[in-house]
């Protein structure tokens, strides 16, 4: 695949490829759009300077849907019984359908232990791409720096689920781009099931008289 290069000028207009350079001002960025996600990321910087625009750095989802709140509890209950029986981190791979949004968490091949997990690799089904990972931590929920060196060469979303045990865990998110990484809100990926959002709220007067 050919990847092209665009100035980043006053009238620079998005090409319709989904991947490509861009020379900006202040250094070389790549441009990724998918399924799931679009950015661009800082590559290197240039050696001289030019009059070009400056670019920024962004990243953003482009998800059909979230991750529902049935498979969010059964992600969650899968790590806790992991902890409770094995007393060890354990881990999900994500896969998704970039035509329907469709979502399959898979248990790969792992080797588990108190304080990280080691996942085989597995062939996505048919019609699905690999879209990222969750795994749990004992405590708390942060991404480590063997997270953060294995996902370098592993673009997508990143989720790590913290103090499992309790019925609302610790959940933190990432999205990595080519070595790159944007922190995310958990709430832009799943559906939380910890909530109560039904018709008893309408009950509470909050103590006002």
């Amino acid at each position: 695949m050919i990847i092209q290069t665009y100035e980043y000028t006053e009238d620079f207009a998005a090409p319709q490829e989904h991947y490509y350079r861009i020379l900006a001002g202040n250094g070389y960025f790549f441009h990724v759009k998918t399924a799931f996600f679009e950015a661009d990321v800082f590559e290197h910087a240039i050696p001289t300077p030019n009059a070009l625009r400056p670019c920024k750095e962004y990243a953003k989802l482009t998800l059909q849907q979230k991750l529902s709140a049935t498979t969010t509890l059964q992600a969650h209950q899968y790590f806790n019984t992991v902890r409770r029986k094995h007393h060890a981190e354990a881990y999900l791979r994500i896969f998704a359908n970039p035509i329907t949004g469709a979502y399959i968490l898979d248990a790969p091949p792992q080797i588990n232990r108190q304080a990280c997990v080691t996942a085989m690799a597995t062939v996505a089904p048919d019609g699905f791409c690999e879209l990222g990972s969750i795994h749990s931590h004992p405590a708390s929920a942060f991404h480590s720096t063997t997270d953060i060196h294995d996902e370098q060469g592993s673009d997508g979303i990143h989720i790590v689920f913290g103090y499992v045990e309790r019925f609302v865990p610790q959940i933190i998110a990432a999205l990595t781009v080519r070595g790159r990484r944007f922190p995310l809100d958990p709430t832009e990926v799943l559906e939380l099931p910890y909530e109560y959002d039904g018709p008893w709220l309408d009950a509470i007067n909050k103590g006002q008289q």
